[in-house]
């Protein structure tokens, strides 16, 4: 496993001409801000997921790419920031070596952790609803209350241009032929699979209760 933070010419060079990675996947490296996907290139395959957490604001979605290539008995993640998820499967891969068994494992154990970490973020999304629901409830004319739907509704819309791509990225491990991915790791893909499609649900909820809420206000403000 290597890990590149921060990559510049000399690593993209590195990656490029050493390691043989594909020139159109390295300098999406280095560009950033790619959608969430999987590509295959000749010896290996690249993804682009995100880590995500609630800012400190408690209000707004802050996101981090992560680039990872897979291949035959290695992975390279490239990142531009500190993500802890990685860290923390750094740090569990190191002190339990023997659990990791092949990439599948670190590449599974890596994509598990990144998933598992949206789930808090959904639980603040419908405590937010909440909160603002009742206000609105109390107050009809609360014009900052409408205001702060609008924002949740938007930031829930960028939570799940993310979400549902990476949905899609794992039932593509899932299904295809990969050489790193054995058998047996198969549940475990499935099961982050099932993961995601549970929060891109939960999310398209709290979307539709934010509608009808603005909804809701709209109609009694014409009335």
């Amino acid at each position: 496993w290597i890990d590149l933070v921060a990559p510049g010419e000399q690593e993209a060079a590195l990656m490029r001409d050493q390691m043989g990675f594909h020139p159109l996947a390295v300098e999406d490296c280095i560009r950033g801000r790619q959608r969430p996907k999987l590509e295959r290139y000749p010896g290996h395959f690249f993804l682009v997921v995100y880590a995500a957490h609630i800012n400190k604001d408690g209000l707004r979605v802050a996101f981090k790419e992560l680039h990872m290539f897979i291949g035959n008995g290695y992975i390279v993640t490239v990142r531009d920031h500190r993500i802890e998820e990685v860290r923390e499967t750094i740090g569990r891969w190191r002190a339990t070596p023997d659990r990791f068994k092949n990439v599948g494992g670190i590449a599974h154990a890596l994509l598990d952790e990144l998933v598992d970490d949206y789930f808090p973020m959904v639980d603040h999304f419908a405590d937010r609803m909440s909160a603002l629901e009742a206000r609105l409830l109390e107050d009809e004319h609360d014009d900052q209350c409408v205001l702060d739907l609008h924002e949740l509704r938007r930031q829930l819309i960028l939570f799940r241009r993310v979400v549902a791509p990476e949905r899609d990225i794992v039932s593509a491990l899932v299904r295809r032929d990969l050489p790193f991915l054995s058998p047996d790791m198969v549940p475990y893909f499935q099961d982050i699979r099932d993961h995601t499609i549970r929060i891109v649900e939960e999310i398209d909820t709290i979307r539709d209760l934010v509608g009808t809420a603005l909804e809701g206000h709209t109609s009694a403000a014409a009335h």
